[in-house]
Protein backbone atom coordinates (compact mmCIF):
# COMPACT_ATOMS: atom_id res chain seq x y z
CA UNK A 1 0.00 0.00 0.00
CA UNK A 2 2.67 2.26 0.73
CA UNK A 3 4.20 1.66 -2.96
CA UNK A 4 1.08 2.51 -4.87
CA UNK A 5 0.35 5.60 -2.03
CA UNK A 6 3.35 6.90 -3.31
CA UNK A 7 3.15 6.37 -6.97
CA UNK A 8 -0.02 7.96 -7.13
CA UNK A 9 1.12 11.01 -5.07
CA UNK A 10 3.79 11.29 -7.87
CA UNK A 11 1.84 11.03 -10.32
CA UNK A 12 -0.65 13.58 -8.78
CA UNK A 13 2.16 16.31 -7.97
CA UNK A 14 4.79 16.15 -10.41
CA UNK A 15 3.62 13.63 -13.58
CA UNK A 16 6.75 11.68 -13.15
CA UNK A 17 5.44 8.81 -15.27
CA UNK A 18 8.76 6.65 -14.98
CA UNK A 19 9.16 6.96 -11.25
CA UNK A 20 5.48 6.06 -10.61
CA UNK A 21 6.27 2.76 -12.90
CA UNK A 22 9.01 1.61 -11.32
CA UNK A 23 7.06 2.00 -8.15
CA UNK A 24 3.84 0.21 -9.40
CA UNK A 25 6.13 -2.64 -11.06
CA UNK A 26 7.62 -2.98 -7.38
CA UNK A 27 3.84 -3.69 -6.13
CA UNK A 28 3.07 -5.93 -8.80
CA UNK A 29 5.92 -7.97 -7.54
CA UNK A 30 4.62 -8.18 -3.93
CA UNK A 31 0.66 -8.08 -5.25
CA UNK A 32 1.05 -9.78 -8.54
CA UNK A 33 -3.02 -10.29 -8.78
CA UNK A 34 -4.11 -6.75 -7.95
CA UNK A 35 -5.39 -5.71 -11.46
CA UNK A 36 -5.83 -1.78 -10.59
CA UNK A 37 -1.70 -2.14 -9.89
CA UNK A 38 -1.63 -3.40 -13.72
CA UNK A 39 -4.32 -0.58 -14.67
CA UNK A 40 -2.28 2.30 -13.05
CA UNK A 41 1.21 0.43 -14.62
CA UNK A 42 -1.25 0.58 -17.80
CA UNK A 43 -1.59 4.72 -17.82
CA UNK A 44 1.90 5.30 -16.71
CA UNK A 45 3.31 3.61 -19.76
CA UNK A 46 0.93 5.50 -21.92
CA UNK A 47 2.59 8.39 -20.10
CA UNK A 48 5.93 7.37 -21.43
CA UNK A 49 4.73 6.40 -25.09
CA UNK A 50 5.01 2.91 -24.19
CA UNK A 51 1.80 1.46 -25.99
CA UNK A 52 3.16 -1.88 -26.46
CA UNK A 53 3.21 -2.20 -23.06
CA UNK A 54 0.23 -0.06 -22.03
CA UNK A 55 -1.83 -2.43 -24.16
CA UNK A 56 -0.21 -5.71 -22.50
CA UNK A 57 -0.90 -4.11 -18.94
CA UNK A 58 -4.32 -3.38 -19.67
CA UNK A 59 -5.21 -7.03 -20.59
CA UNK A 60 -3.37 -8.05 -17.60
CA UNK A 61 -5.88 -6.05 -15.67
CA UNK A 62 -8.32 -7.11 -17.43
CA UNK A 63 -7.73 -10.66 -17.12
CA UNK A 64 -7.31 -10.73 -13.21
CA UNK A 65 -10.53 -8.56 -13.12
CA UNK A 66 -13.15 -8.59 -15.89
CA UNK A 67 -15.25 -6.10 -14.54
CA UNK A 68 -12.47 -3.95 -13.62
CA UNK A 69 -13.93 -1.08 -15.94
CA UNK A 70 -10.63 1.60 -15.50
CA UNK A 71 -8.89 -1.08 -17.30
CA UNK A 72 -11.16 -1.25 -20.65
CA UNK A 73 -10.34 2.35 -21.30
CA UNK A 74 -7.01 3.03 -19.40
CA UNK A 75 -5.35 1.97 -22.91
CA UNK A 76 -6.84 4.89 -24.38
Amino acid sequence: EEIKSRAKSILGSTKNFKEALSLYSKAIEVFPTESTLYGNRSMCNLGINDKKSALNDANKAIELDPTYAKAYYSYG
